[in-house]
């Protein structure tokens, strides 16, 4: 009997215990309210980079040959971004980068001409992401020393080879021509890299002849140029 007796005891404290600590456990859920889902509302396009004058315009899939490092390997349904340089002077160099659930972006793009568009390749060859765009931010460097490009004259010879013509009063040494890929029906620039040749020494009203690489008439042009 004695057994029973303390059986029940037993129980009936057991009880207690159980009873006590499940209207903590509801006290605590009351009182700590469950933290909230923080994701962060995807961007819509257009938008401002954070940190630049540059407007994100759309962030698309590309297909094609990828010539941010000059390797020409084929790309299926690579990430590209379109910017918009709403400043007033070149940006001699940009980098961006945007975050997506499906990991970070990165876009670099050099001599980018004010008031013109962009379109810039993923600078790892990542794939176009599944989820939205969610932050943006970058920096960028503008262009400080000064073209020489309303000096010359460019010509179109052929497909490949441009005439450089030295329309100025002076010589000029040390010529660097800087150009990008360009589609002249979008009126937008392809590629964040660019190309440059050198056209040397040329004396006033003397010319040159050049084969730059990645050059052809009517997919490039020549946007800036520097001298010593």
């Amino acid at each position: 009997m004695w057994y029973l007796y303390f059986r029940r005891i037993c129980l009936a404290v057991f009880a207690i215990i159980i009873g006590s600590l499940a209207a903590l456990f509801l006290i605590a859920w009351n009182t700590f309210p469950v933290q909230a889902d923080t994701k962060n509302e995807a961007l819509q396009f257009p938008f401002l980079i954070e940190g630049t004058e540059l407007i994100a315009e759309y962030f698309v899939s590309y297909e094609g040959d990828y010539f941010e490092d000059k390797s020409g390997e084929f790309v299926l349904n690579g990430a590209a971004l379109c910017v918009y340089n709403k400043g007033n002077t070149y940006i001699e160099f940009a980098s961006v980068f945007m975050e997506t659930y499906d990991g970070v972006y990165c876009f670099d793009g050099t001599c980018i001409p004010p008031q013109t568009k962009v379109v810039i390749l993923e600078k790892y060859k990542a794939p176009y992401p599944k989820n939205p765009v969610y932050f943006a931010a970058g920096r960028t460097t503008v262009a400080t020393e000064e073209s020489v490009l309303n000096e010359l004259r460019i010509n179109a010879v052929d497909m490949g080879k441009i005439e450089v013509i030295n329309q100025s009063d002076r010589e000029l040494e040390n010529i660097l021509l800087y150009y990008k890929r360009y589609d002249s029906q979008w009126d937008i620039y392809i590629g964040g890299v660019t190309y440059a040749v050198s056209a040397g020494k040329l004396q006033a009203g003397e010319s040159a002849v050049l084969f730059p690489a990645n050059y052809a008439n009517g997919y490039s042009r020549v946007l800036y140029a520097t001298t010593d």
